[in-house]
């Protein structure tokens, strides 16, 4: 009985591994941004990013935006950088606004017609 059942058990198994269904992966067709770690030095910091994927729609604006408080959106302080950019890394160095022994939490950001992203949160330290 008991090599009747794990026969029927493994029988099983197999039918259910030969099912064949077809899985049809969506790709992306918004943008994704990664926020890299901010390098902090004596007169102020160094943020970059590295846009992975600029999805289906032109990118119109690109930068980013920080704030003493976390998850940091445009209305808070953006750093504009440019219009239009497709993948790569791209930086600033901020030099003014930058208070001595003050937490900042930061995002990278990009904007579509369709869609407004931000990164992943950085947070540092000014020296």
């Amino acid at each position: 009985m008991k090599h009747l059942f794990a026969l029927l058990i493994v029988c099983s198994l197999l039918q259910l591994t030969a099912c064949n269904k077809e899985v049809e992966i969506q790709s992306r067709d918004y943008p994704f941004v990664v926020t890299r770690e901010a390098q902090v030095f004596a007169e102020g910091i160094t943020l970059s990013a590295n846009i992975m994927n600029t999805g289906s729609e032109e990118i119109l604006e690109y930068g980013f935006v920080w704030s003493i408080h976390p998850n940091p959106t445009i209305s808070d302080m953006p750093i504009l950088l440019s219009e239009g950019k497709g993948k790569g890394i791209y930086s600033v160095t901020q030099t003014a606004g930058i208070v001595s022994s003050q937490t900042y939490f930061v995002r990278a950001y990009l904007k579509t017609s369709r869609y407004e992203v931000y990164g992943n949160e950085v947070r540092f330290t000014a020296l």
